[in-house]
């Protein structure tokens, strides 16, 4: 008995103990400080009155809050109150410990504590302890009157612990990759979207220097820079410094990103119509963008309407809106556009096996419009919004799969796209490693049935040599072996594939010559082992599952192998007047293509002659600079070697004389038409330096054909080129008294146009200095 009277007033001591440490902002807990108390309880009042104006005004409450938190770290309701403001923010992760605090110093904080501290273990994959604190929630909840709705909320929860579970067993095989500090800052970077071709990046930032207004103007109401669209090409696997896509596409409010249609001539945007939001779409016109138009009803409405995506056809659109009459809070919509009105008719919600009764988001269609990926909060997820794909069979589309674990994780996932090929998705995520809170990832699908659009035309075979034997259950594996490093193909590689069930070995072979290509036939529905190596590699294996075949099933393999050394290469050449053959004194600054960093500085000697060594197996950009002339851009791939070699590189530099014509190598068209190609900005902004150095040069845009069409056709169709390379270069402010431009179509040509060599030639853009 006394021993039981012991244990009882021991438990009193420590309930009381326990209840003490939580401390009020007060001058009885804080006699001796009352000067940083009432800084403490100024900060206090003011965060608090910011976090009760609901979720958006969490960003700018927390700092104040923690201010307050430095005085006084042993409040439990300030410590409810920061948990509450991370688990809103892109930093969930430091949620739980404020929570687990606030417990610690009062269990009584909150009536749904356990509930947020669930989620916290929830958001680190901590299954058993998330469980636990989900179920004493729900005991808690079970007490309670008028709980359904509540009630419903945990046991979603509970399911989703279970399957996030079972996914992080088992997960898929991919590698995530920062895209680093080219496209992300230290600012919010999300909602990446890609041109079919991987060339074209563009992205929604949160950075400084909106088009809202000048340097450090922030959207006041939230505490964060007004949204704008960003932009970066891809050169030689290798993104350009992104830049801000400026107006007319950027506006004075929220702009984002949304999708791009398949052919990349459609940007559809999100702009923040007096908060309401709706879908915008502008028209690539000569490399720039039209001036946003919304989409009229019935896309956009009265209710909130957000991303959008679009066939190949042009003439199916997929929607996200969150208007009454559907199946949960945001749903997705389809439209088809009537050919005869060219209005957009025929609204359907695409209904059940795509909806639930939760919200739907970030829709995606391939370009073969028979594989579409979308996030949703229902179906299986594992933790608020998950990735899911879907595929267009007999008809309708089949039931979402969770395309997995660590794509999707136990927080939201939205947002996804994915190249044509299948082989790369983006999206944006927050992870410890990255520049500051969400960045853009780049996931290499590391199996050869990732997520590719099965449905879509096989890929063209060209010349592909296939080995092996094809029979009514084979199938073609396919792929090409590369250089980890810059991507390029490998010569002649050896690869031997083995069969997991009977650990033989199928097939020995070679890749072909130097394109690194492979293909042969193998049984299907089986587990096949590769090895692959080449000289001066590093041997690699790796697996890859055959599905079940009848004669028609393509896998494609890429193999990346690492090199075995970094053994140094001479570059030597010479720097001379690409028409008299002069030689020149430069300087020459010779980068890492793929890191982007300096590798070293040189300068030629009075011959124009120069020699420097530099680790192989790497892509150099060399820049060559000479007085009068023009600034070279060169490119150079010096292979991978274990033994010293020697590569010669020259460069001829084009003279600045008035009536010197100088060929923009870079300068792309679409075929038989005057729109630029994206590639071509990088060449154009190369002359847009040359003109800023030479502020009194005047030029001549002059295109050229070959001799294939009619005469009269290729004037109209050269000066129409012309024209563009005039009207990019006056958009980026280049004064038009110092542009003409001409097509002199196939009556100037350089080579022989009897030939594919000759006519490539002769199809040139150049400009022509008139005076400087």
């Amino acid at each position: 008995m006394k021993q039981y009277l012991f244990s009882i007033i021991l438990l009193f001591l420590f309930i009381t103990q326990s209840n003490a440490q939580n401390k009020n902002f007060d001058a009885a807990t804080f006699p001796t400080q009352p000067i940083q108390l009432a800084q403490a309880q100024k900060d206090l009042s003011e965060g608090m009155k910011l976090y009760k104006e609901g979720i958006v005004r969490y960003k700018k409450a927390l700092p104040l809050l923690e201010k307050a938190h430095e005085f006084n770290p042993d409040n439990a309701n300030l410590n409810y109150t920061i948990g509450m403001c991370y688990m809103y923010s892109s930093f969930k992760g430091n949620a739980k410990d404020y929570f687990e605090k606030a417990y610690k110093l009062d269990n009584n904080v909150a009536p749904d504590i356990h509930y947020w501290i669930g989620m916290g273990y929830h958001l680190i994959n901590d299954w058993d302890k998330s469980r636990k604190e989900y179920e004493k929630h729900k005991e808690y909840v079970l007490t309670t009157k008028n709980n359904e709705k509540e009630l419903k909320k945990i046991n979603k929860r509970l399911e989703e612990v279970s399957i996030g579970e079972k996914m992080v067993k088992k997960p898929v095989r991919v590698k995530i990759e920062n895209l680093g500090p080219e496209i992300n800052s230290p600012y919010t970077d999300y909602g990446p979207i890609i041109s079919a071709d991987e060339d074209v990046l563009m992205f929604t930032s949160r950075r400084p220097g909106t088009t809202a207004g000048p340097e450090g103007d922030k959207d006041e109401s939230i505490d964060e820079y007004w949204e704008d669209i960003y932009q970066s090409f891809s050169f030689g696997n290798k993104w350009t410094k992104a830049k801000n896509i400026g107006p007319p596409v950027n506006t004075d409010v929220h702009d984002a990103t949304n999708n791009l249609s398949p052919n990349g001539e459609k940007l559809f945007i999100y702009i923040d119509d007096q908060g309401q939001g709706d879908v915008y779409e502008c028209d690539l016109v000569n490399l720039q963008w039209s001036k946003p138009v919304k989409m009229k009803a019935p896309i956009n409405t009265k209710y909130h309407e957000s991303s959008a995506t679009i066939n190949v056809g042009l003439d199916t659109m997929y929607f996200i809106s969150e208007r009454p009459g559907g199946l949960g809070g945001r749903d997705i919509y389809r439209v088809v556009k009537n050919p005869k009105s060219n209005k957009w008719e025929d609204l359907q919600n695409v209904g059940p096996t795509l909806n639930t009764e939760y919200d739907e988001e970030g829709v995606f269609l391939m370009p073969g419009s028979k594989t579409m990926y979308f996030s949703s909060q229902g179906h299986s997820s594992m933790g608020g919004f998950d990735i899911f794909k879907t595929t267009y069979e007999n008809g309708q589309w089949t039931t979402p799969v969770n395309i997995g674990y660590p794509i999707n994780t136990s927080d939201d996932d939205v947002f996804f796209v994915i190249s044509a090929n299948g082989l790369h998705g983006y999206y944006a995520s927050y992870k410890k490693d990255g520049f500051g809170e969400k960045d853009i990832y780049i996931i290499n699908f590391l199996d050869s049935d990732s997520q590719q659009d099965t449905t879509h035309e096989e890929i063209a075979e060209g010349p592909l040599v296939i080995l092996g034997t094809k029979t009514p259950t084979s199938a073609l594996l396919k792929g090409k072996v590369v250089d980890q490093y810059n991507q390029n193909p490998i010569e002649n590689a050896t690869l031997e594939i083995i069969d997991t069930k009977s650990n033989q070995i199928i097939e020995k072979l070679s890749t072909e010559g130097l394109s690194g290509y492979y293909g042969v036939w193998v049984p299907s529905n089986t587990k096949l082992i590769i090895t692959a190596s080449a000289p001066s590699y590093k041997a690699k294996i790796d697996t890859v599952r055959i599905p079940p075949s009848n004669g028609d099933i393509q896998v494609e393999k890429n193999i990346a192998l690492m090199t075995k050394s970094d053994v140094t290469a001479i570059l030597k050449g010479n720097v001379f007047d690409a028409v008299s053959k002069k030689p020149l004194q430069a300087s020459i600054v010779i980068n890492d293509n793929i890191s982007s960093t300096q590798i070293v500085k040189i300068e030629t000697n009075t011959e124009g002659y120069y020699e420097v060594a530099i680790p192989t197996g790497k892509k150099y950009e060399l820049i060559v600079k000479s007085q009068d002339y023009q600034t070279a851009y060169e490119y150079t791939n010096i292979p991978v070697s274990q033994k010293n070699q020697e590569i010669i590189k020259d460069v001829p530099l084009n003279s600045l004389a008035v009536g010197s014509k100088i060929i923009l190598k870079n300068v792309f068209y679409d075929f038989d038409k005057a729109t630029l190609r994206p590639q071509s900005i990088i060449e154009l902004d190369h002359l847009i330096q040359l003109l800023n150095e030479y502020p009194n040069m005047r030029i001549e845009l002059s295109s050229h054909t070959d001799n294939k069409g009619t005469a009269d056709y290729n004037i109209y169709l050269s000066n129409a080129r012309s024209k563009s390379c005039v009207d990019y270069l006056v958009s980026k402010g280049v004064s038009k008294l110092r542009l003409e431009y001409k097509g002199y179509g196939l009556t100037q040509p350089i080579a022989t146009n009897d030939t594919d060599e000759g006519r490539q030639l002769n199809r040139r853009t150049e400009f022509k200095i008139l005076s400087k």
